[in-house]
């Protein structure tokens, strides 16, 4: 009885926050994103405020997409970064362009670049 409760409250709690409606009944209180771009280090204009430094962040597949975008983050916000990408190749020409990019916006460099097999054991 105590399980198909807490599957009813599950699914009417998911049913009104989570549909569009709900979006749109909490996007009217998120009034602007919280910083324009990725690549904002500390202290610079549009900055959201997160200071990363002497954290340390780890990004799978930091050579496109959402990984990019977090390594982008988090390299701008001062973190020590370690990247890893499938790819030799993309994993090589990330690692020259976020070297090239970062050291102009904030002095910070990613420190780690890899290859990563995550899929295969002995990786």
């Amino acid at each position: 009885m105590g399980a198909a409760v807490s599957t009813t409250q599950f699914f009417l709690h998911g049913r009104k926050h989570f549909t569009q409606t709900g979006y749109l009944k909490h996007l009217e209180k998120y009034k602007s994103p919280v910083q324009s771009s990725a690549a904002i280090g500390v202290g610079q204009e549009g900055a959201d405020g997160v200071d990363l430094k002497d954290k340390v962040v780890i990004v799978t597949g930091a050579n496109s997409g959402i990984g990019k975008d977090i390594a982008t983050y988090a390299a701008a916000k001062g973190a020590k970064l370690y990247m890893f990408c499938r790819s030799k190749d993309r994993a090589e020409k990330a690692k020259r362009n976020y070297r090239r990019n970062f050291e102009q916006i904030s002095g910070n460099r990613p420190d780690r670049f890899g290859r990563a097999r995550l899929g295969e054991k002995g990786s």
